[in-house]
């Protein structure tokens, strides 16, 4: 027993999965739901599988896209907030000459990390 409950706790039932499912149930039901001597209902019945696979596939590249949008998003606030928080130690009187050098350093790795970042996704949406 301890054995099939670590194998059922270590799958995750993951959004993806629950959509395809849904999606299938749904036309199914849908499906079964018209009158018997409608044509689509055979159809419908028929084409579940594919549809629910179809569902999935959108569920997937949807959900991808906006996890990346939000993980840039993230990203770019914490680029500004670093540049921020450097920017108020380069006006503290009380920081060396040589810790000011290096900050100023940092904050324009931070700059050009985010031109970095438009350059790549450039090259991915162009295909070079």
């Amino acid at each position: 027993m301890a054995g099939k409950k670590s194998q059922l706790s270590s799958k995750a039932i993951r959004q993806d999965n629950i959509a395809g499912a849904g999606g299938g149930m749904l036309i199914a039901s849908l499906a079964n739901n018209l009158p018997e001597g409608n044509q689509f209902k055979s159809w419908l019945l028929i084409l579940a599988p594919l549809l629910t696979i179809i569902i999935k596939s959108c569920w997937d590249f949807i959900w991808s896209e906006i996890a990346t949008y939000f993980k840039k998003l993230r990203a770019g606030r914490l680029r500004n907030k670093a540049v921020k928080n450097i920017e108020k130690l380069l006006k503290d009187p009380s920081i060396s000459y040589e810790k000011k050098t290096e900050l100023s350093e940092k904050r324009e790795q931070i700059k050009l990390s985010s031109v970095d970042d438009l350059l790549a996704h450039v090259k991915k949406l162009t295909g070079s």
